[in-house]
């Protein structure tokens, strides 16, 4: 149970300074700034300016569903699809596997206020274990929603 927990932190270190360095190694290109969607910022950002959210898993060596954790972003309520993807090997843990998901905003956004809502999919068993879900697990390894961060940007 600590490992999972060291797993989720991991995520959040890596979300923003390791992946994209492995990124880089696999000429995966972003566009503008990463937003953080862990810790909310930014809270203001100019209006058609690009940026790009990456979301992932960094995942210790061991018998977890590395299949199944995965992450999607909504905009205002709509489903972004990932630009790319990023499945390899960890820079974190030895014999480990990173997960990313990048989207790209190359026009940026309109003028006005919108909400990014990311959603982290899990093995139910690892949901329970190191997210606090409350839901049924009949099946440990099936993938329910583990974590759901929102943030609002003011676009101007």
């Amino acid at each position: 149970m600590k490992r999972l927990g060291v797993t989720f932190l991991t995520v959040l270190a890596l979300a923003f300074v390791a992946l994209p360095s492995v990124a880089a190694a696999r000429q995966i290109t972003t566009v503008g700034p990463a937003f953080n969607i862990f810790t909310g910022h930014p809270t203001d950002f100019p209006a058609g300016a690009p940026f790009h959210y990456l979301l992932g898993w960094e995942l210790a060596p061991g018998p977890d569903a590395v299949g199944k954790f995965s992450w999607s972003l909504d905009v205002d309520g709509t489903p972004r699809a990932a630009d790319f993807t990023f499945f390899g090997p960890s820079s974190v843990y030895a014999d480990g596997v990173a997960r990313a998901w990048y989207f790209n905003f190359p026009d940026g956004m309109n003028a006005g206020t919108h909400t990014f809502t990311a959603h982290g999919f899990t093995p139910c068993y690892i949901a329970v274990s190191s997210f606090g879900y409350t839901g049924t697990c009949s099946t440990p390894n099936a993938v329910v929603e583990a974590v759901t961060l929102s943030m609002s940007v003011n676009f101007s």
